[in-house]
């Protein structure tokens, strides 16, 4: 049962009350203070029954922390404790550190945006090669620098349960992913690693991909904004094609082009593990989506592209509405702001004619009109497994609106299209005049 709670006296009557009931409790955003923390510690130190607690944005500061660490200590039931958005620093995170040496029940711990530092993550670094029941750790938006990751990265070496480490927005750059790569290169259990958002750029993305040549534990890879260009896409796209163990990489935000987007297009007629790839911001023309597309022909495994924010217009469309006639795999296809018009959808009108896997694809902030739209409504009275059409902010009229609308009510599969100031699904359009 989860309480969403008003304060910590809502919860201090709750648990009287439904004690055996209450496993997870939401305090999120409560303006929570130090008597309330020290209350709430009470009660977890009581409780037989509480598995997860949210207290992100509280403004909660390391005297609390502390007191909630001793808690954690001696609980054994607490699986997920979350403290984003609060300023624990580096004594918080320190308390929270020493306890995990004895607590063997915490699972997750979020502490994103909390002023941590290097001596907080050092402390991190201790614990985690002592603690063994910790699969899930993330401190985005600190400052632990090269120092701290240095330390964090070292430990895996160690540790063999953390399967999931997030330090997106540390300002780690290319010198500390250094470090990282060598941890990588010997640890075979960590599955997901956030690195957003720490311009690292070509270097490190190098180095990345040149751990993860031998690396074969690591599944999911965020490297979003991070100032990699084509150099780095080139790369990454060389270790794609010996690595099949890596089913989810996202590079949105970056500046690969259309010649990093060939490269990575190449991988994937080899590459039969990857399943989603994210390339939206990448300044990516129809060049570089004609090349994605070609490997669609080929690539049998892939599940969901992400291209939104670029450049492709009807020619890149186009090419990617011609490989839906042929590839039985992708499930979803983002095409958001990337100036397609009428003749870009009505190539994926003919396409969703012969498709019948395709279960999402976004088209909002193009520029297609009634025609584009009233060609996408006659193949949804065909095509019977796209569930999701995504046509905001486009220049779609009434008649337009419309044509969706009639063809959603042929359409049973079909579930919603979203066209903003049109809502059509399957009750039919909501908001004209």
């Amino acid at each position: 049962m989860l309480l969403k709670a008003r304060n910590v006296k809502d919860v201090q009557r709750a648990l009287e009350e439904n004690e055996t009931l209450i496993e997870e409790i939401d305090l999120f955003h409560r303006n929570i203070n130090d008597e309330d923390i020290n209350t709430l510690s009470f009660l977890l130190q009581n409780s037989k029954s509480v598995k997860k607690l949210e207290l992100g944005s509280n403004n909660i500061g390391y005297i609390s922390v502390i007191s909630l660490a001793e808690c954690i200590q001696i609980n054994s039931r607490l699986k997920y404790l979350a403290l984003d958005y609060n300023n624990i620093g580096n004594t918080g995170a320190t308390a929270l550190a020493q306890c995990l040496m004895l607590n063997s029940s915490l699972k997750v711990l979020h502490l994103s945006y909390n002023n941590i530092g290097n001596i907080g993550a050092k402390a991190f670094a201790e614990s985690l090669q002592v603690n063994f029941t910790l699969t899930e750790l993330y401190i985005n938006g600190n400052n632990i620098g090269n120092t701290g990751t240095k330390a964090l990265t070292k430990t895996i070496t160690v540790n063999s349960t953390l399967k999931t480490l997030s330090l997106a927005y540390n300002d780690i750059r290319n010198n500390g992913v250094k470090y990282l790569e060598n941890s990588l290169k010997v640890n075979y259990t960590l599955r997901e690693l956030y690195m957003n958002n720490n311009n690292i750029g070509d270097n490190g993305a190098k180095a990345l991909a040149e751990t993860l040549t031998v690396n074969s534990s690591l599944e999911i890879l965020y490297l979003t904004y991070n100032n990699i260009e084509t150099d780095g896409a080139k790369e990454l796209g060389k270790f794609l094609q010996i690595n099949f163990t890596l089913k989810e990489l996202f590079l949105n935000g970056n500046n690969i082009g259309d010649s990093g987007a060939t490269d990575l297009a190449v991988c994937l007629t080899k590459n039969v593990q990857l399943e989603k790839l994210g390339l939206s911001g990448n300044n990516i023309g129809n060049v570089g989506a004609k090349a994605l597309s070609e490997s669609l022909f080929i690539n049998s495994t892939f599940r969901i592209l992400h291209l939104t924010e670029n450049n492709i217009g009807n020619i890149g469309a186009t090419a990617l509405a011609e490989c839906l006639t042929q590839n039985s795999t992708l499930k979803a296809l983002y095409l958001t702001n990337n100036k397609i018009g009428n003749i870009g959808a009505k190539a994926f009108a003919e396409s969703l004619l012969h498709n019948y896997t395709l279960k999402e694809l976004g088209l909002s902030g193009n520029n297609i009109g009634n025609i584009g739209a009233s060609a996408l409504a006659n193949s949804l009275t065909v095509n019977s497994t796209l569930e999701k059409f995504g046509l905001i902010e486009n220049n779609i009229g009434t008649a337009g609106a419309i044509a969706l609308e009639k063809s959603s009510t042929v359409n049973s599969t079909f579930r919603f299209i979203d066209l903003y100031d049109y809502k059509v699904g399957n009750t039919g359009i909501t908001g004209l005049a």
